[in-house]
């Protein structure tokens, strides 16, 4: 947290190892939480609108769209973009990797959640070129006093 937010009441520990390949970019190797008791788990985010059209036609117009997605729905949950601890990317063309990780770096405000990418041969949708999965970590709700 920065010096103007309040302190978490879990701990969120990146975890970055000397031991692995460096981790480049908006991700840990991975993260560890202890305290918290509420998790979000979200179904795949993608950039299709609310009607299912299509948004955007380049990697990095579907990647700010699936980001912006996965925002939206961390918010109709109570959390936001600094709350995932981890997220999947599902990639038709591998190679738009670092087109995504650009995007990627540039709308997750500083979070590093642990992070995978998995190269697949076609989504549901034709021109989509990507999809993605994420966990978020929230502190336990107050308890309520009778």
């Amino acid at each position: 947290a920065s010096e103007n937010e309040p302190p978490l009441p879990f701990a969120r520990h990146d975890v970055i190892s000397a031991k692995m390949h460096a981790a480049s970019g908006a991700f840990s190797h991975a993260v560890r939480v202890e305290g918290a008791q509420r998790l979000i788990f979200t179904s795949t985010m993608t950039a299709l609108g609310a009607d299912g059209t299509l948004l955007g036609t380049t990697i990095e117009e579907q990647t700010t769209a699936t980001i912006d997605a996965l925002k939206a729905c961390l918010a109709e949950a109570g959390a936001t973009i600094k709350d995932v601890v981890s997220t999947t990317w599902y990639l038709v063309d591998i190679q738009d990797m670092p087109a995504v990780a650009a995007v990627r770096n540039s709308m997750f405000e500083g979070t590093r959640p642990a992070s995978g990418t998995v190269p697949i041969n076609a989504l549901h949708v034709p021109g989509l070129k990507l999809e993605m999965t994420a966990i978020a970590a929230l502190p336990a709700p107050a308890s309520k006093q009778h």
